[in-house]
């Protein structure tokens, strides 16, 4: 049988940081961080309907559109 583990654990940072990822499809590197202020830009509709529900602020364009607060 094969079987896989999440081996993912929340990565320290600072809280209240802001935290960018481009191209955050689902989010789930976002997901990562706790007690930040997540951001990500994803032009994909299901990904980024995903990484919205996990708390993220998603702008719906390529990065190179994209703006940031």
């Amino acid at each position: 049988m094969n079987e896989t583990k999440n081996v993912a654990a929340p990565l320290p940072a600072i809280a209240g940081a802001r935290v960018l990822e481009i191209g955050c499809f689902d989010g789930a590197f976002l997901g990562l961080f706790e007690n930040c202020a997540l951001f990500g830009s994803e032009p994909n509709p299901m990904g980024r309907v995903a990484a919205e529900r996990l708390g993220a602020t998603v702008v719906p364009r390529y990065f190179a559109a994209a703006d940031f607060p």
